[in-house]
């Protein structure tokens, strides 16, 4: 239960013992490979600001009474003005939400969500989330995984994903036996990653439309992966295209037409969906942007697709 307004927060459990050393040796042994991700070193003095801004909202959101909903909270303004917009109303921004025991207690947009015609964010903005869809599409995987079709499963996680991709069946069997879709959504499977291979094959991501049928076009000329499958850690936007592919042939449905009737829809999602193809019309959208001066507020339209 949520504690009362201003109530002491919970006692976290302690998470190990017997059961986490079993469960942490069933792991297989995934090494990070050079180049899979980077992190930048805060210095004392960010961290510090970070973590005060941190506990200032988890304040915010364990103290807060659900009436306060629309109050204005100049603290959190502060925050976004100093690290988002930084002061300009001419800059892109976000819109900001924060919930308790279901509730919303606060909800604002900061910045605009189109400077061609000095559109405002505002809570009912709609922000293409890029990777934070993967979450979905694994979903949705999953909800196939349990779905039976005169008795069987419609798919199962640990089949090999070129049982229903054709486009993989460069990838030689003898060398390579297996490539499940768990290893897929795991990012375990080797296989490469589309953004790189088209940057390598010289298109501008961010700004070349790419299409569907680009990819699958992609997917088709590979003929190795980075690694043999379960060894190594590798993250890869094609795993989960893929497995958006599985989705559609197996369901006879296109990912955003299944996601919107077995998850959007029933869990009220009305503003969230699948977008198939670029140029789709999505009312209330913001416009991505990247900064081309850094000293000062000058930026360029970016093409997401």
């Amino acid at each position: 239960e949520p504690n009362p307004p201003g109530g002491a927060a919970p006692e976290v459990p302690h998470v190990g013992g017997e059961d986490e050393r079993r469960r942490r040796e069933r792991r297989p042994e995934i090494r990070p490979r050079a180049g899979d991700f980077s992190a930048r070193e805060l210095s004392s003095r960010d961290a510090d600001v970070i973590e005060q801004k941190l506990v200032f909202l988890v304040r915010l959101t364990v103290g807060a009474d659900r009436s306060d909903a629309m109050k204005p909270y100049p603290e959190v303004d502060e925050i976004i003005e100093r690290w988002i917009t930084k002061g300009f109303t001419d800059s892109p921004g976000c819109s900001l939400a924060i919930s308790r025991a279901g509730q919303i207690i606060f909800s604002r947009g900061y910045g605009m969500a189109n400077l061609d015609h000095r559109i405002p964010n505002t809570p009912s903005t709609v922000f293409h989330v890029a990777s934070l869809a993967k979450q979905f599409t694994a979903m949705s995987v999953l909800l196939i995984s349990s779905d039976m079709n005169n008795g069987k499963k419609l798919i199962r996680l640990d089949d090999d994903a070129r049982d229903y991709i054709d486009e993989l069946n460069g990838l030689d069997r003898t060398k390579i036996p297996k490539i499940t879709i768990r290893q897929m959504l795991h990012n375990i499977s080797g296989v490469r990653d589309m953004l790189v291979m088209l940057t390598l094959a010289g298109w501008r991501w961010g700004n070349d439309v790419i299409t569907r049928e680009n990819i699958l076009d992609l997917v088709g000329r590979m003929q190795t992966v980075n690694f043999e499958p379960n060894t190594a850690w590798s993250y890869s936007n094609t795993n989960y295209f893929l497995a958006g592919e599985i989705v559609r042939r197996t369901t006879k449905m296109p990912l955003s037409e299944f996601a919107h009737k077995y998850i959007f829809e029933p869990l009220g999602m009305k503003n969230t969906r699948f977008v198939e193809r670029h140029g789709e019309i999505m009312a209330n959208r913001a416009y991505g942007y990247r900064k081309t001066d850094p000293s000062r507020q000058s930026f360029e339209m970016v093409s997401y697709t």
